[in-house]
């Protein structure tokens, strides 16, 4: 669901030492942090993101996925031969 038009965008950056870490996922894409390396938290681990025009206007929260991909294995079947 997105924000309502009447909404402000919402912007919250803490910058650290040597990279930019964003806890928050709704925050707001802008032309001005375009070439800067970020690192956006999901609940469980930090995403890298490097920031270019093409994603300029979306939130953070898109680019860090929140659910496992399914992992799906082969079943093998064995055949048992009897010898005589």
């Amino acid at each position: 669901m997105s924000r309502s038009s009447w909404k402000p965008f919402f912007i919250h950056l803490q910058p650290t030492f040597t990279e930019f870490n964003v806890q928050s996922r709704a925050t707001m894409i802008l032309p001005i942090i375009v070439g800067q390396m970020y690192e956006v938290y999901n609940g469980i681990r930090w995403f890298s993101i490097e920031v270019s025009n093409e994603i300029v206007g979306s939130s953070f929260g898109e680019f860090a996925p929140t659910r496992k991909r399914p992992i799906h294995t082969k079943v093998i079947k064995i055949s048992k031969k009897i010898k005589k």
